[in-house]
């Protein structure tokens, strides 16, 4: 069987009668630092299974589960031809507007707003931090405003907010507290082709 993606060595193995899901991980040496546990896809044989795709079934499984519940249901028993794939966490932002390095980071877990904007190289002198924007999974009709603070402030550890941030998050500092929505606009038609290239 194959168990791919975010394990320490990815690869096809041989397995024993009656091996589950966790044995075939533990086999490819565990989970890498960036897998996503919740997200496991387990490809097996149809068996006239509902929601069957060319003899073949692909379940989710959350893996995180088992490891911290404990929950034995989630660790299904394997067979031949069995394929496992295991994703990797999505942790890019993009950060834009008056900072001074433009771009897509990639953030640690528990990272907040102050955090994106550091490895953006910090505010520029017209960024306006008391109207910063997270378009929370790249989605406009999930926008917050966000007070930051007047000047920089925010390097000073006298920040009004710093909220977390999550993977996919567009970080918009603005050059005025008044935003420009039609600026606003352009910048994320502009950023779906990022996205694409760099956030699948």
């Amino acid at each position: 069987m194959q168990v791919l993606g975010s394990v320490r060595a990815p690869g096809v193995y041989v397995l024993s009668v009656g091996s589950r899901l966790m044995d075939a991980i533990a086999k490819a040496g565990g989970l890498s630092e960036d897998a996503d546990a919740s997200g496991v896809l387990l490809t097996q044989k149809a068996d006239g299974e509902k929601g069957a795709v060319g003899g073949t079934v692909t379940r989710l499984i959350q893996v995180d589960r088992i490891l911290e519940q404990g929950q034995s249901e989630e660790n299904r028993g394997l067979a031949d031809g069995d394929m496992i794939f295991v994703p990797r966490v999505k942790r890019e932002v993009v950060v834009v507007g008056e900072v001074a390095k433009p771009g897509v980071y990639r953030i640690d877990k528990g990272s907040r707003l102050m955090d994106a904007i550091a490895l953006a190289g910090g505010p520029t002198p017209r960024a306006a931090l008391e109207a910063v924007c997270i378009f929370e999974q790249s989605r406009i009709s999930s926008t917050r405003e966000v007070q930051i603070g007047m000047n920089n402030l925010l390097f000073q550890g006298n920040a009004v907010d710093n909220p977390p941030i999550k993977a996919g998050d567009i970080i918009y500092v603005p050059e005025t507290k008044r935003l420009d929505w039609s600026k606003v606009l352009s910048f994320l038609s502009g950023l779906k082709l990022v996205k694409d290239l760099f956030m699948r």
